[in-house]
């Protein structure tokens, strides 16, 4: 947000970017395509001054802006936009430094606010691998979501067995706490992982197994390891005794991962069991440096997105609605076509997840009833509306 400087005009500062814009679109046309060799000042009450290197017009933020050492800006004409300044980008982001009230020479010498925000980065699994892990980028490509993609269906996983995988990982976490030292209480040199069977059957005919420290014994099990080993058929008991007493696992190689999500992902796991006030319509957004992990993936739907479907819930009108009928709505396959598509993923695909779709029309649902559609709505309805309800369409008590 920017407010005018009192000895310049409105109409002089949009004739100056106006100009601005004829210049860049002018340079386009003749193909010169080259680096700027020089950099242009935004504001200068900055320490350092804020420049950049690139600059580009544009009326719509993209999901995933390009960045620069030297800076990339983005000018958005905000003119004639209902929330100016509010934009959605796919880059998890926190704020750095309060924002502040600075002078912008590149807007007319206008004053504005300006913020500072510092990517986040993205969330891997520690077996991801050292191709995406270094794969630093300053623009997103079709190539680049390939190889994304690539990485994530082609997950080498290096025993196949999922009940030798599961009984790996089970004798590789106990075996980390012996050579960390951390399995039994004062664990001293003598103390081994052992891997043994009950020695009388249970009532379903099977010898129970577990893992104890080999300094166990019925006085001092309580501070020695001990570990009951689940008979569901999850483990391959067999391949278990196996790898306590010959340590096979520990020369497994290790796995890569390819699984990447966003900084506001609640997945806990990568699900992979692996071992080890505007006088000038514009806004300025700027980028500096190269980001140092690869791009989440879409998460957030544009805020026109929204909005459009939104008001798709609106006109609908139906306190009934349920997400089966939007779904199947004309309303919505003519929005679809609107963009070529053939269903509301494909519109965008953070629209995939249908629980956020549920939650806009619940809402939409009690912004339209916020008592339901039974007798206290109406109550509710008469209360708000009165010049709605007569003598003919009213409900008297003598009715129930």
């Amino acid at each position: 947000m920017s407010t005018p400087d009192p000895g310049v005009d409105d109409e002089q500062i949009l004739d100056l970017l106006n100009d601005e814009i004829r210049i860049a679109n002018t340079a386009e046309d003749q193909g010169d395509n080259d680096v700027p060799q020089a950099l242009t000042m935004l504001a200068r009450n900055s320490r350092p001054p804020l420049t950049t290197l690139f600059l580009e017009y544009t009326t719509v933020l993209p999901d995933y802006p390009q960045t620069h050492p030297d800076g990339y800006t983005y000018c958005i004409n905000l003119q004639g936009e209902e929330q100016a300044g509010k934009w959605t980008i796919q880059y998890g982001h926190r704020i750095r430094y309060p924002a502040n009230r600075t002078r912008i020479p590149f807007l007319g010498n206008t004053f504005g606010m300006k913020s500072h925000l510092q990517c986040t980065g993205v969330k891997v699994c520690e077996y991801v691998s050292n191709t995406l892990r270094n794969l630093h980028h300053t623009t997103t490509s079709e190539e680049l979501w390939e190889q994304i993609r690539g990485s994530r269906t082609g997950i080498d996983l290096t025993e196949p067995d999922l009940r030798k995988r599961y009984s790996n990982t089970l004798y590789l976490a106990a075996q980390k706490k012996f050579n960390a030292k951390t399995a039994c209480t004062n664990q001293g040199d003598s103390c081994k992982l052992l891997f043994q069977l009950s020695h009388y059957l249970d009532v379903a005919g099977i010898y129970n197994p577990y893992f104890r420290c080999s300094n166990s014994t019925p006085e001092t099990r309580s501070k020695h390891f001990f570990k009951a080993i689940a008979t569901d058929g999850r483990y391959n008991i067999d391949h278990l005794c196996e790898l306590v007493n010959e340590g096979q696992a520990q020369d497994h190689p290790s796995e890569e991962c390819g699984v990447i999500e966003g900084n506001q992902t609640r997945r806990p796991t990568c699900n992979v069991d692996h071992y080890q006030g505007q006088a000038v319509p514009y806004m300025l957004f700027t980028s500096y440096g190269t980001h140092t992990h690869p791009p989440p993936p879409p998460s957030k739907a544009p805020t026109k997105l929204c909005d459009e479907v939104i008001r798709l819930i609106k006109r609908t009108r139906d306190a009934k609605l349920t997400l089966a009928k939007f779904m199947q709505s004309e309303a919505l396959r003519d929005f679809c076509l609107q963009y070529n598509k053939a269903s509301l993923a494909e519109v965008h695909q953070s629209f995939g997840n249908m629980d956020r779709i549920s939650a806009l029309i619940r809402k939409e649902r009690l912004l339209l009833n916020p008592h339901g559609t039974h007798f206290q709505g109406v109550v509710f309805e008469k209360g708000i509306h009165h010049s709605i309800f007569d003598s003919r369409n009213c409900i008297h008590p003598r009715d129930f």
